[in-house]
């Protein structure tokens, strides 16, 4: 059996105003209980709040835990970690946990290995590489 627009439309209108109907009286009774607030509460589904700190204070720990075993010491699931730890701008390399971003150190420090890198190729020319054999 195939509806007619109207039909379909007054539906609609019905299960949109049921839906606003229990909205509402879900925040009439809150307001009768003296709760002004319209923020969420927290409930059973909702999933838990950390902290970055609480992160990084595994990570001063351990750099080279994985999101799963971060998940399972905060209690929350390993994509939350992984938000925060992209939030944090944290990547994993060679399986421990670093910032994205160089430190002002270790910028230096490489700069420092590229110049002695080309002094060092500067003073031994192309030719000293080249290994020459004579034949008998």
């Amino acid at each position: 059996m195939q509806l007619k627009p109207i039909e379909c439309l007054s539906k609609f209108i019905m299960t949109l105003l049921q839906l606003i109907n229990h909205v509402g009286n879900d925040f009439d009774r809150r307001f009768k209980d003296g709760d002004f607030s319209v923020e969420d509460k927290p409930r059973s589904g909702q999933p838990k709040k950390f902290e970055d700190k609480e992160i990084e204070a595994l990570l001063e720990e351990d750099q080279s835990q994985t999101q799963e075993e971060l998940a399972e010491s905060l209690g929350v699931i390993q994509q939350a970690v992984s938000v925060r730890l992209r939030a944090m701008k944290m990547i994993q390399k060679y399986g421990n946990w670093v910032p994205y971003e160089l430190k002002p150190r270790d910028v230096e420090r490489r700069f420092f290995i590229c110049e002695q890198l080309i002094q060092r190729q500067q003073r031994k020319g192309f030719l000293y590489w080249i290994v020459t054999e004579d034949e008998k």
